[in-house]
Parts: structure tokens; sequence; C-alpha cells
């Protein structure tokens, strides 16, 4: 899935966007997650985590612990859902963006995911710069531009890309 989000200065002086864009909800791959995602929701969230292909946010990678079920036998889960942003600019190099995978950061305590509590107290700069937690809950996949200024007439795009991968080694 590719997601293409432009931002455009519309006005007559000089605006700096600071935003988040992305998704509210992540799930990660692994296992039967169909049926447990259904009828067991909260329990599953303790098999979910979130890792990262390098040491920066800009690539976290959500997978499954294990298998989840009753069995005497424990089956690892490699594979996972991944997701990398940048800022398209034709004439320099991308550089990724950095990835808000905590969900309480952007909603606080807001389960429905419908308002941006944790957003409207802080900045997009004070997110980034906090730790967050990715391990038993399910996760978001925010990319995060902070202080990107557009003059009049100007416009920006954040390009998100969102897929499935067999190995943490593949992103």
């Amino acid at each position: 899935l590719i997601r293409r989000t432009t931002f455009t200065n519309i006005g007559l002086d000089s605006v700096t966007l600071s935003a988040l864009d992305g998704l509210a909800k992540m799930e990660p791959s692994g296992g039967k997650l169909d049926w447990g995602l259904k009828n067991m929701g909260r329990t599953l969230e303790g098999w979910m985590g979130v890792y990262h292909a390098d040491d920066t946010l800009s690539m976290p990678f959500y997978r499954m612990s294990t298998e989840p079920g009753d069995s005497a036998s424990v089956k690892i889960e490699t594979a996972g859902h991944y997701c990398i942003s940048f800022i398209e600019d034709p004439e320099n190099d991308a550089e990724l963006l950095p990835i808000i995978y905590d969900s309480t950061k952007v909603f606080g305590q807001n389960t429905p995911l419908d308002m941006p509590a944790g957003l409207i107290t802080s900045s997009v700069a004070d997110i980034v710069s906090s730790t967050q937690y990715g391990d038993a809950r399910t996760s978001s996949a925010f990319a995060a531009v902070d202080s990107y200024t557009l003059l009049p007439g100007e416009s920006v795009t954040i390009a998100s890309f969102y897929g499935k991968t067999d190995d943490i080694a593949n992103v």
C-alpha cells in the first residue's frame, strides 16, 4: 500500500508545518490473526510487538512474537508488516521520517482512537523525542514531520509505504 499526502500553502504568508500522517492502527503479521482479532483482540495484544530494522525510529517492523495458541510447541514468528515514509523531493535524496508507533503518544488514553488527546497536549517534536513502547499493544504507524516551512503556493508530499515481508532483514 502506498499513501501519498500533500499539504499546500494556499495563504499569502509562509507557514511552518508540523504533522503526523498515517494509520491509527497497524496490526502485526503472524499466526491465525483473523479469528483472534475478532474474538480475543485485547488478549492477542500480549503477542504483539514492534521491532526495528535499524537503530532509528524510521523502520518499525510489526510482528507477533510467537504464534498464539494453546500448543505444546512454540512457533517463532519472523514475518511482519513494515512502514517507511519520506518527504518526496526530486532534487534531493529522500531521508526516512521517524514513525510514531506508540498509539498512546498520539491518542493518550482515548482507546477508540478518534481524538488525538496526546497530540493536543504535546508537539510532534516532543512525541518524536519521547520513549515509545510497542510491546503487548496494538500499535500505530504515523510518519512524523516537524518544522517544515512552506512558502506561499508551495506544496510538500509525504509518501508512506506499508507492506509485509517474511523477515525483518528484507526491509
